[in-house]
């Protein structure tokens, strides 16, 4: 996907237009698998970011190059075992539909792979949001995992915002977070 790198460096002021075109700027990279970063923005614009509960959505970095890391579109990393019989995986970026395809295959062949793990756990602590298909797919997850018998799912590093997705979803005692 396509990524977007904005320097606002030097932006000491951003009306509802600057505003405007920084949230078009964001739907097309996203719509496009991609992503919108602000490289080192000015505190004008951090401010504005956080009044407006933009944060969450927009990514902030010290340098164009580190934008597409940051915002979870490097490649998935290799499944991790840190101890026998469960099977750890990273996910970073944001869980909205455009990402949900290429994240449940990779989950799906990982742990299919894994047929000693008896338990799935997804490292969520990347996650910087989370829509209705995010939530899918970790209820997909748990179907996935406590399919085989006696395995379970956990969700490791919930953040705040996709643990309010899991509150308002009334899911949070359904699925195992650490």
């Amino acid at each position: 996907g396509g990524v977007i790198a904005l320097v606002t460096t030097g932006v000491t002021f951003l009306d509802s237009t600057g505003l405007g075109f920084l949230l078009t700027a964001y739907r097309r990279a996203v719509s496009a698998g991609g992503g919108l970063a602000l490289v080192c923005p000015s505190k004008a614009v951090t401010g504005l970011l956080e009044a407006m509960k933009l944060s969450r959505l927009i990514t902030v970095v010290e340098e164009p190059a580190r934008a597409r890391a940051a915002l979870g579109l490097s490649r998935p990393a290799r499944p991790d075992s840190i101890a026998t019989g469960e099977l750890v995986l990273p996910i970073q970026g944001e869980l909205t539909a455009t990402r949900v395809p290429g994240l449940t295959n990779w989950i799906e062949e990982s742990w299919a792979a894994r047929t000693d793990a008896a338990c799935l756990v997804l490292n969520i602590s990347a996650v910087r949001f989370m829509d209705s298909s995010g939530l899918g797919l970790l209820l997909r997850c748990h179907r996935l995992a406590t399919a085989r018998t006696g395995a379970r799912l956990v969700l490791r590093g919930m953040t705040t915002n996709v643990r309010n997705v899991l509150r308002l979803a009334k899911v949070e005692s359904l699925l195992n977070i650490e």
